[in-house]
């Protein structure tokens, strides 16, 4: 009995536990769930992505397995699953049209859930990634640009322009349209309009520019160091030059690299740049090439140009052979004939520049009255040098015997070096540097042995020089400034220094760097020394014909090095 009543009680617990499952007329639920955190999705016309959460369940409430579809299938959307989740991305729509597409959940018990996915359109939109401004620009050489369309719908047969001067090709395979126009003959700029009419009947316009020639030039100034020729070629090219040859200079020969551009103006119709492959500067030498030789020199021509930019004529400028110099002092012009093909160029040399101003002297230092009494008399010789320098505290670094470079006057002293003494020394240097006149250099028995020159030295050489290259000096643009305040005009640069000429003083000053900082204690020393001009025969004028000619692409002199070992 008792096992009895067990059963029935069994069965009685089965029955509840399948009416709980049970419903007079199965539905969904029955079966399970699909729960999605969003239905729709709506993207605009950029790419994007959005997450839609999944809870897929069975009856019971238990998770189920489940996959997804997409209808139809489409490359411009992906779909990727994790953690019941489904990130659902979009590429961007470069069409005006809106475009749909749904996304399916399916369980394993197979309930589905669908996800409706749009993306707007695009309005017409064209790459304006040319445009300059407001406006596409085309050089005055003539030259082709493609506007590409990147969204919406236009009329590929209504493309207008307001000028005849440019030609409009629509390019409907490829989305893109091209414009063209020839050369402008003008110095004056012109401009078209282009009308592009969309679907809709609304327009969209672009303006066009056209540049005129250029009558007149200079080379590239953007930048005087460091530049890759692609950013040579993008500036020439963007005032509407065109490049037409570039050669690669070979170390073995010594040949530069060139560059030469077709330029858009008829007197100067070729511009080359010339960049030596040591060199620091974009280009160390520029040839302009004048399609008249007069074109330079005559009233308005080139040489006004250059002086209504500021250039200014130069030390050893003549009137048959002009020389000029900008105003920031980096460019110097100069007419150059070539004799081989008879023709005749602007020739722009680069002159280095220090990277920040620099501090100089207050006055420029010059011998004092009891140097010039000293070194100018040839009475007065080596020892009496040594004795005065010694009298006013000075220390003697060097005082050098020419030795066994004369071994019939091995005695003779050759050079002497002091360092002065600081707090009572009138002139402020920081040494005195002598040579003496010697018989191996033919001096004569009146002035043998007495001063031939003399150099003021300075360690805190910035105030006089900077160093261009490891090596290689110039004087700095602050104290050229000062030289010239006081009569000293720029004369250029020889292997002897930097020349400063001052013709009503009768004097030659000239700059050079020692790196001997055995002898000097620093690693350059700045020297600052004068000579007497001589004068013209039978007159009292200075005669400066006779002078060395510096060299005109000297941008920097090489150092002296002091070695006692040689002596």
């Amino acid at each position: 009995m008792r096992h009895y009543i067990r059963q029935l009680i069994g069965l009685l617990i089965v029955g509840v536990a399948l009416a709980s499952c049970q419903k007079d007329e199965p539905t969904e639920a029955d079966f399970g769930s699909i729960e999605l955190s969003q239905s729709e999705l709506s993207f605009d016309r950029s790419a994007g992505v959005q997450e839609v959460n999944v809870k897929v369940c069975n009856r019971c409430g238990d998770a189920i397995d489940w996959i997804y579809s997409i209808s139809p299938q489409v490359e411009w959307l992906t779909v990727t699953p994790s953690d019941n989740k489904l990130a659902i991305a979009t590429t961007e729509n470069h069409s005006s049209k809106e475009r749909h597409v749904t996304v399916s959940v399916i369980s394993d018990n197979n309930l589905v859930r669908h996800i409706t996915v749009s993306q707007k359109g695009a309005d017409l939109q064209l790459d304006l990634s040319q445009l300059s401004g407001d406006k596409l620009q085309l050089p005055s050489m003539g030259g082709e640009k493609y506007l590409q369309v990147i969204g919406g719908e236009i009329s590929w047969d209504q493309i207008t322009a307001s000028e005849e001067w440019l030609a409009i090709t629509p390019l409907q395979d490829s989305q893109s349209i091209k414009l063209a126009a020839p050369r402008n003959h003008s110095t004056e700029p012109r401009q078209a309009i282009v009308t592009i009419k969309k679907a809709d009947a609304s327009e969209l316009t672009i303006t066009v520019e056209q540049a005129g020639q250029l009558k007149y030039f200079v080379p590239y100034q953007e930048s005087h160091k460091y530049m890759v020729y692609k950013d040579l070629v993008a500036y020439e090219e963007a005032r509407g030059f065109k490049v037409v040859q570039i050669q690669f200079g070979d170390s073995d020969f010594g040949s530069p690299d060139a560059l030469l551009f077709e330029t858009s103006s008829q007197k100067l119709p070729e511009i080359n740049y010339f960049h030596s492959l040591d060199s620091h500067f974009v280009y160390d030498q520029v040839m302009i090439l004048l399609s008249d030789p007069k074109e330079f020199q005559k009233e308005g021509g080139y040489l006004q140009y250059l002086k209504d930019l500021g250039y200014k004529e130069r030390y050893n400028s003549k009137p048959e052979s002009p020389k000029l110099i900008s105003p920031d002092g980096f460019l110097v012009a100069s007419l150059f004939h070539e004799t081989r093909y008879n023709e005749y160029y602007v020739r722009f040399n680069p002159q280095y520049l220090p990277d920040n101003p620099l501090p100089t002297f207050d006055k420029l230092p010059v011998y004092t009255d009891e140097i010039q009494k000293r070194i100018y008399d040839p009475r007065v010789k080596f020892k009496d040098i040594s004795a005065w320098e010694k009298s006013l505290g000075s220390k003697v670094l060097i005082e050098m015997p020419i030795g066994n470079n004369d071994p019939q006057h091995p005695d003779e002293m050759w050079a002497a070096i002091y360092q002065t003494n600081q707090e009572t020394d009138a002139n402020k240097q920081e040494f005195r540097f002598y040579e003496f006149h010697l018989s191996i250099l033919r001096a004569t028995p009146e002035e043998l042995q007495s001063v031939r020159l003399l150099r003021l030295c300075y360690n805190d050489c910035e105030r006089v020089i900077f160093e261009t290259s490891p090596g290689q000096f110039r004087t700095t643009p602050e104290f050229e400034a000062l030289a010239e305040s006081e009569g000293f005009i720029f004369y250029g640069m020889n292997m002897d220094g930097v020349n400063f000429v001052n013709k009503e003083k009768g004097l030659k000053m000239v700059v050079l760097m020692y790196m001997s900082p055995e002898i000097f204690g620093a690693k350059k020393t700045a020297t600052i020394r004068y000579e007497k001009l001589p004068q013209e025969s039978g007159t009292s004028a200075v005669a400066t014909n006779n002078l060395q000619e510096p060299q005109e692409t000297l941008t920097s002199v090489p150092a002296r090095r002091y070695n006692t070992r040689n002596f």
